[in-house]
């Protein structure tokens, strides 16, 4: 089920385009929150079995990915505060394909301890 997230990024989608301010970071930032909420309407549309929508929302990050690619705008331009939402924002991009993905390829997930590798220098063993 999708996460309270989208709700949020809606809010701030249509918060963010009446807000008068500077121009360059909030448009950095509202490319993040586009490609956000299009994740999220990603998960949702997994979770309800949508694969059409799926697809469509994912067309739509990819055209916004693009488009953040080509800006030439940096994260470095940001202020502190809007760099810390800009990692909150990819943060849970990253959370919602995961779930997409376990919503897509169900059968992975009894194979995933047999293939995954265990980090370099870490255990999960107590000493």
């Amino acid at each position: 089920m999708p996460n309270e997230f989208c709700e949020v990024a809606e809010m701030i989608e249509a918060a963010s385009s009446t807000t008068a301010g500077e121009p360059a970071r909030s448009n950095l930032l509202q490319h993040y929150e586009a490609i956000a909420q299009a994740s999220c309407a990603m998960l949702a549309a997994a979770c309800a079995g949508d694969w059409i929508e799926v697809a469509r929302q994912e067309e739509r990050c990819g055209a916004l990915i693009a488009i953040l690619k080509a800006a030439d705008e940096r994260p470095a331009s940001l202020t502190a505060t809007d760099d810390e939402r800009r990692m909150v924002l990819l943060r849970q991009i990253l959370a919602d394909d995961a779930l997409i993905r376990g919503y897509a390829e169900p059968w992975l997930e009894p194979i995933v301890p047999l293939i995954s590798t265990p980090r370099a220098g870490g255990s999960n063993e107590s000493a």
